[in-house]
């Protein structure tokens, strides 16, 4: 398919939240799925169980209101959900 011609949202909620905090043991990796198109989505009811905010991310991960909302919604679209 191609960058190019596929859209990727990693949407992340519960416990997987941590993987987009700013100091993550894998925030090479998430660098490296924005440089290739890979849009980072927090889910905004975690954090707010969890105490934190946008400034508790990785640069350029943006905040959805609820991930599995935020899911149900793209799968509506057409989007497929890859769940690994």
């Amino acid at each position: 398919m191609g960058k190019d011609k596929v859209d990727v949202e990693i949407v992340a909620y519960g416990p997987g939240l941590g993987m987009l905090a700013a100091e993550s043991k894998v925030a090479a990796r998430l660098n490296g799925a924005m440089d290739n198109n890979v849009a980072l989505l927090a889910c905004g009811t975690t954090m707010k169980k969890a105490k934190l905010t946008a400034a508790d991310l990785a640069g350029g991960v943006k905040v959805v209101p609820a991930g599995v909302i935020h899911i149900m919604k793209r799968q509506s679209e057409g989007w497929s959900y890859v769940r690994p």
